[in-house]
């Protein structure tokens, strides 16, 4: 079995990444995944780690997302 550690910094970074990457704002991300906009700067910044359930919501939004995205690309 393999261990993978993964720390605060990088899902901060991957959070910003794809945040940016989206094009929306810290206050319109906390918004969707309801969270205080404080808790997901410090997330961003690596000072916390996201907990399990915050870390399934961003997933499920981001496939939602793309899935959205190719929905438009095919059906234009």
């Amino acid at each position: 079995m393999t261990v993978v550690l993964i720390d605060a910094r990088f899902y901060g970074d991957a959070l910003r990444r794809g945040r940016r990457s989206a094009h929306l704002s810290r206050k319109d991300l906390s918004k969707i995944l309801k969270i205080p906009r404080d808790a997901l700067a410090r997330i961003e910044r690596g000072q916390i780690l996201p907990d399990e359930t915050l870390i399934r919501k961003i997933f499920v939004e981001a496939c939602n997302m793309m899935w959205a995205k190719n929905y438009h690309k095919v059906n234009k």
